[in-house]
């Protein structure tokens, strides 16, 4: 890393548009995706616009390409490149380049038996495990306020997903795009926060003395149980 100081542009990321994924045959590719989601694709196209093969690195390339809707607003594109120079990546985790997409799920065991009948391949045959290491389930906390509907006013990615942060001591837990405010002690809902109710963005900016002496990213901090 160097040490010259490089001036960045201002920070203009609003959310997620989209993930884009590489495929060997995008049929193959929808019949999993639509059979796993119960959804049909939005949208499927052929891409063949000479600047879109130039910017990715195969001019003159055309690929058929599809955005399927994953529940939490998140949309996965993929992407069947039509020519011969491509070759199939090795499928071990640990291999560079290698991703995952981790969904969340009401019932893992169900959601496991649903992608293996749609034709996902499994490393591990005997299906999920109890994670004995890491995160654990702590507490059921019912929200007093919704999360239904869109956030407004709204600058892009408008659907009320939520986000759930701690904050920097541990103490409470931050329910964006809905304003509650969870005790970490009690489990309980003992706050709201309007502006809260209405974004999913936030960072927590601690003062001293008028003066700003630490924050917090939007990730947040989950304290150890």
């Amino acid at each position: 890393m160097s040490d010259t100081a490089v001036e960045l542009s201002p920070h203009t990321i609003t959310g997620t548009h989209h993930v884009g994924m590489s495929v060997a045959s995008l049929d193959r590719a929808l019949a999993f995706w639509e059979t796993f989601l119960g959804a049909k694709a939005r949208w499927r196209a052929l891409l063949d616009k000479p600047y879109l093969g130039r910017h990715v690195g195969y001019p003159g390339i055309a690929m058929d390409a599809a955005f399927l809707d994953l529940p939490g607003g998140v949309v996965i594109e993929l992407l069947e490149y039509r020519t011969d120079d491509k070759r199939q990546n090795p499928e071990a985790t640990a291999n560079p380049g290698n991703v995952h997409l981790c969904l969340a799920v009401t019932d893992c065991s169900s959601a496991w038996r649903r992608a293996v009948a749609a034709g996902a391949r499994p490393i591990v045959p005997e299906g999920p495990i109890d994670v004995t290491h890491g995160p654990k389930h702590v507490a059921d906390v019912r929200l007093k306020h919704s999360m239904r509907g869109r956030e407004h006013p709204c600058g892009g990615d408008c659907g009320r997903a939520g986000w759930l942060q701690y904050g920097l001591d541990g103490r409470y837990l931050w329910v964006a795009d809905d304003g509650d405010v969870v005790s970490s002690a009690t489990n309980r809902v003992v706050a709201y926060v309007p502006a809260l109710a209405n974004s999913r963005y936030l960072f927590e900016l601690d003062w001293r003395d008028g003066r700003p002496v630490r924050t917090g990213g939007r990730s947040g901090i989950v304290p150890l149980r």
